[in-house]
């Protein structure tokens, strides 16, 4: 009797059949990695996201419009967050402003948009509200990105001109100087929209974004980039490169500052430097210290978040996040509001006449 035996499988068909079982292995233990995770609610399962390249061409904001959610990227600080149709943190408003209507652009990075809190406990928002305690028809744009240093802001600045913002509120923090070395949020912005528009992502983001997977890489990525940023802000080594690394990024930032001011005078839009302290240097010497005589040197009025902070006589920890983050809180942006709402009528003087005016547009 002949016994036969079935023939070899190829080289390139073994090869096929272990590529198969391994597409499959892979998609297995992501999806059963996606049900743990959505199960124990060991990640979000949505975030804020920024525009696409139409978006982009579309709106002057840099998140995409139309967003409402919590966001619970941590857990300890879940928040609400809603998008407008324009792509900036807040309530809806309209693109062609109203008469009489005064507008400021508040631009800064993550403490201006006011990671981690609420939309009305934002800086921008408790400052419109005040504001509108004593001039109803005060608008306060939240222009705050993650992130962005003044070279980024400059950018942003321009791309809401067409808004018609009557005065540009501008914030300093501390890290702002490292980040210009550090950070290249603009051109990782654009590398991003590139990469939503194209096949298969322009596809699959949609989905994707809504996955605990995807958020909880996105996360992972942020909290590197906020450590990385805060051994940079904290640590000095080696000072004498040190200091002539800080010289020139200082001199970089100035630069920017001078040609921002520039810009803003072009446009008869007069503008104001805020300030706001690390919660590490608060009762120290701020790392800002070096920039409020070097901007009035360049002609721009500027106010010291740190004073009325101090002066609030409250502790570290009610004044920010911590011990889970290092944002202020919403106390800290309830006494940096006061402070700016108690000063930017003598820069701003349609806040003393506005009422004035809204009167007479009702009538």
């Amino acid at each position: 009797m002949t016994i036969t035996t079935p023939p070899k499988l190829s080289v390139a068909r073994r090869l096929l059949l272990s590529c198969a079982a391994l597409a499959v292995g892979t998609v297995l233990a992501l999806v059963l990695a996606e049900v743990v995770l959505r199960v124990f609610h060991l990640a979000p399962t949505n975030g804020v996201f920024t525009v696409t390249e139409k978006e982009f061409r579309r709106v002057p904001g840099m998140y995409g419009p139309g967003q409402d959610l919590i966001e619970n990227h941590l857990r300890a600080l879940p928040h609400h967050v809603t998008i407008d149709s324009l792509g900036y943190r807040g309530a809806d408003f309209p693109r062609e402003k109203p008469a009489h209507e005064v507008r400021v652009l508040f631009l800064g990075d993550s403490f201006v948009y006011g990671d981690l809190v609420d939309n009305e406990k934002t800086l921008p928002a408790q400052l419109e509200t005040m504001l509108q305690s004593r001039c109803s028809n005060v608008r306060v744009i939240n222009g705050g990105l993650h992130g962005t240093t003044v070279m980024d802001q400059i950018k942003l600045a321009r791309r809401a001109l067409t808004l018609k913002p009557d005065f540009v509120l501008l914030m300093f923090y501390e890290n702002d100087v490292n980040d210009i070395a550090q950070s290249g949020v603009w051109g990782q912005l654009a590398a991003n929209r590139a990469a939503k528009s194209r096949f298969p992502l322009s596809f699959l983001y949609p989905i994707l974004r809504r996955t605990a997977l995807w958020n909880v890489a996105l996360v992972s990525v942020m909290v590197h980039k906020s450590r990385s940023r805060q051994e940079v802000f904290v640590h000095d080594v080696a000072p004498i490169n040190a200091t002539e690394a800080q010289n020139r990024l200082r001199a970089i930032y100035l630069d920017t500052l001078r040609e921002f001011r520039a810009e803003m005078q072009a446009a008869s839009i007069p503008m104001l430097l805020l300030t706001f302290p690390a919660d590490q240097t608060l009762f120290q010497g701020s790392q800002a210290d070096w920039l409020i005589p070097e901007a009035q040197r360049l002609g721009i009025a500027t106010l010291d978040g740190r004073e009325p902070l101090v002066a609030s006589k409250l502790s570290v920890k009610d004044l920010y996040l911590l011990p889970y983050d290092r944002h202020a809180s919403p106390a800290g942006y309830r006494i940096m509001a006061q402070f700016l709402a108690e000063h930017l009528p003598q820069y701003l003087p349609q806040l003393n006449h506005c009422s004035t005016a809204a009167t007479a547009h009702n009538q």
